[in-house]
C-alpha cells in the first residue's frame, strides 16, 4: 500500500503542509508507534497526457490508543 503511495509521489507533486509531509514521513519510517496519526490517503496532483490534473486526497486518522501500550 505504501510502495504504491511512493511510486505516485515520486512522479507526482505533492500538495500538502509541512507537518502533514512530516506525518507522513514518519508512518513511512515504520515510526507509528510514535505517530498519534495513521496516515492513510495525502493529497497528489498528477499530471497525466488525459487530464490535466489528476487529484487524489488523503485522509488522516487520528489513532486513539492508551499511553500503558507504549511505555
Amino acid at each position: 500500500m505504501y510502495s504504491f503511495y511512493l511510486v505516485l509521489i515520486s512522479r507526482a507533486k505533492v500538495i500538502a503542509k509541512s507537518f502533514l509531509t512530516k506525518l507522513f514521513l514518519i508512518i513511512l519510517n515504520k515510526n507509528i508507534k510514535y505517530s498519534k496519526y495513521l496516515i492513510t490517503e495525502i493529497p497528489i496532483k498528477i499530471q497525466t497526457s488525459n487530464f490535466k490534473h489528476l487529484t487524489s486526497y488523503i485522509t488522516i486518522q487520528k489513532l486513539y490508543y492508551q499511553k500503558s501500550i507504549f511505555r
